[in-house]
């Protein structure tokens, strides 16, 4: 019996695939179907015109032939379109990851194209995007490499000075840069609109590569290697010296093209125990050095928390947590939030630790003070707390419209009336045509409090691009000196947090006010960047309904609303 397959391609073509032999019955159903000679040496192939493809596309489909003489098993398919595949390829089958490829795919119909074209669309996109990878990788280590010679030649001509110390260095404002190293990080953050503190990271992870594994690279810029592979061989290589780096490198990259990132992130664990065994307590104390613990928001008004410690000390909290947890199932008091829930009481293992866990954190913000009573530094004037805008028809119950959680985000309307049961009320003020504060009220009488609370609540966050970081735990700052004019106002001021402060003064970006609030920033490379105060109200985007006072769309306060 023989194994054949027809193919109409996106194009009209249609080609004829298979293992047949002169004389075959094959043949001559082929050529009753096709309304031509069928081929008849191994492999063949013929194109049709466009009425024999419309032909063809008749009746390959049905479930005519009893006998199976057309059927073709899955394996022999795949091969034998791969057959065809390889007989009449596209133009970008077989190109190595580059220019030229990108050129090709630009053309590609995905719409038309068989599954196998598909797969391989999809190994040419990822070999595609691995040289891209490469590419940015290599101008990430080198702009950094520029910017450590530069400062290390400014550190030359001062004498008696290291580089972390300010210094004349700035190209734009002829100001000292007391951190050359973070302004460059600044720099790129700001240009791939990543945040500050990631950047940070992405640049060292460049550099070691560029410097430390140059085959890694070659194999991503071959497109032999994702990115995400290159970096696994640098973080799980990271406590390494550089020699043993490189010899885990050389173990683990053979391999590594045909592993997933899971297989290869437990070859580099297993690689990198055989490389260095002696060494494992001094690899824990680097690590432990790298403990945190991090806000991660959620949808849905959820939000989670990763806390990495010491396996002991991780141990030793879920002990706690678990205790208090079963405290709580055998007392019959319930948490907080499951107090609030419909079924209290009936709270599963899972939800009573987390409940646990926030009771007895929220307990100490509650109180101002530690577990030994010592009392919480202030954050501007106040003592720690959480911070709800809630708009007043959502606060008196006229309507849901959800509530913005001060470092997160939208919450709903009714999460919103719980916290205002039990916080503290403010007004606030807010410009009807671009829904920022222009006005936070306050009982406090000095006029440095009001101007502050003012800031907190129009700019919610640090005002560098990119920078997340609250502006409860931010500093307000003029953007202006107030030496040079003397004069405090709101749109000439703006929340920096510690190391954006320090960069905006002794860095050599230009910072300037312009109205509405909005921060211009111009980087020493002369690329400029805007940020504005987030818009607090209106936030409801639900499709607009008949007005019966007749205004139309365009008197939104949006300007630009998306296309919904």
């Amino acid at each position: 019996m023989s194994s054949v397959l027809v193919q109409c391609r996106g194009d009209g073509r249609l080609s004829v695939a298979g293992d047949l032999e002169a004389g075959d019955d094959t043949a001559a159903l082929l050529a009753d179907l096709f309304g031509a000679d069928a081929p008849e040496d191994a492999l063949g192939a013929r194109e049709a015109g466009p009425d024999e493809s419309n032909s063809a596309a008749i009746g390959w489909l049905e479930p005519w032939d009893p006998d199976g003489l057309l059927t073709v098993w899955p394996d022999d398919h795949d091969a034998a379109e791969r057959a065809v595949l390889e007989a009449d390829p596209p133009s970008w089958f077989g190109l190595p990851a580059g220019p030229e490829l990108a050129t090709a795919l630009a053309d590609v119909h995905i719409g038309s194209a068989s599954p196998t074209e598909l797969i391989e669309l999809m190994t040419s996109a990822q070999r595609l995007q691995a040289w891209v990878e490469a590419l940015r990788v290599c101008a990430m280590a080198a702009f950094y490499r520029r910017r450590a010679d530069e400062a290390t030649a400014v550190a030359d001509r001062s004498p008696g000075r290291v580089v972390d110390e300010p210094r004349e260095v700035g190209e734009v404002t002829g100001r000292p840069v007391r951190d050359p190293m973070r302004s460059a990080a600044a720099e790129v953050a700001a240009a791939l609109r990543l945040a500050p503190s990631t950047v940070t990271d992405h640049l060292d992870v460049a550099v070691r590569l560029c410097d430390t594994f140059p085959e890694t690279v070659r194999e991503l810029r071959a497109g032999r290697l994702t990115f995400s592979k290159a970096l696994t061989i640098a973080q799980s290589t990271a406590l390494l010296d550089v020699d043993r780096q490189r010899l885990v490198q050389e173990r683990v990259l053979l391999k590594a093209g045909s592993q997933t990132p899971g297989q290869l992130r437990a070859a580099c664990r297993r690689t990198v125990a055989a490389a260095d065994p002696r060494n494992l307590a001094q690899r824990h104390v680097e690590a432990r050095r790298e403990r945190t613990v991090t806000k991660v928001p959620l949808p849905d008004g959820m939000a989670g928390l990763w806390f990495t410690h010491s396996a002991d000390r991780i141990e030793e909290c879920w002990v706690a947590i678990q205790a208090l947890a079963d405290l709580a199932k055998a007392s019959g008091t319930p948490g907080t939030d499951s107090v609030s829930e419909a079924g209290a009481g009936t709270a599963a293992a899972a939800q009573r630790r987390a409940d646990a866990l926030a009771d007895c954190l929220q307990g100490f913000l509650n109180n101002g003070a530690d577990w030994l009573g010592r009392t919480f530094p202030a954050e501007q004037r106040r003592r720690p707390h959480i911070e709800v805008l809630v708009p007043v028809g959502t606060l008196l119950g006229l309507d849901d419209t959800p509530a913005e959680l001060a470092g997160y985000g939208p919450i709903p309307a009714s999460v919103a009336r719980r916290i205002a049961n039990d916080g503290r009320w403010r007004r606030i003020l807010t410009d009807p045509a671009t829904g920022t504060a222009v006005e936070a009220a306050t009982r406090r009488h000095d006029p440095p409090a009001q101007v502050s609370e003012t800031l907190i609540v129009r700019d919610q966050t640090c005002r560098w691009p990119g920078c997340r970081r609250p502006a409860r735990r931010s500093q307000r700052d003029h953007v202006r000196k107030h030496r040079l004019h003397g004069v405090t106002q709101l749109d000439g001021m703006a929340m920096f947090c510690d190391a954006h402060h320090d960069l905006k003064d002794f860095g050599s970006w230009v910072v300037t006010a312009e109205p509405g609030g909005v921060l211009r920033f111009q980087a020493p490379t002369g690329h400029v960047y805007r940020t504005e105060p987030p818009r607090l109200y209106p936030s409801d985007l639900s499709p607009p309904q008949d007005d019966p006072s007749g205004r139309q769309p365009s008197d939104s306060a949006y300007e630009d609303d998306p296309p919904f």
